[in-house]
């Protein structure tokens, strides 16, 4: 998140208003790597499982399957404002900190739509 706002005070503050920068890590995990540099980093031990895309509830739905790769180049921001991203995993660090420490309002929520995509696992 500190890299978004810092790429953004840059971009407000640039002689050229209007342009558009693309703004991402130089390189890029799959999603199933992040998952589990996520649970790493939250000292967390879990198997993941794949599940049908349909069957994934709607707060999941951006774990499912992608057909289309994913590229954002950051040179043109890097070029033209200096924006330099933190180190990923730093990044990855901070921000598992943050929500361990700053749980969801009201307790850990309702999962049974997860427990029944989760039967639904091959």
């Amino acid at each position: 998140m500190r890299d978004i706002a810092e790429a953004t005070r840059l971009a407000i503050s640039s002689p050229r208003p209007g342009v558009v920068y693309n703004v991402g890590e130089s390189r890029t995990p799959s999603f199933g790597l992040w998952m589990r540099q996520i649970a790493a980093a939250a000292g967390a031990e879990v198997e993941f499982v794949r599940v049908p895309d349909e069957a994934l509830p709607p707060d999941l739905r951006l774990a499912g399957t992608f057909s289309q790769h994913l590229l954002v180049d950051s040179g043109y921001a890097r070029e033209e404002l200096g924006f330099r991203p933190i180190d990923p995993a730093e990044s990855l660090r901070r921000s598992v900190e943050w929500h361990l420490a700053n749980p969801p309002e009201g307790g850990q929520g309702d999962f049974a739509a997860d427990d029944a995509a989760l039967r639904q696992s091959g």
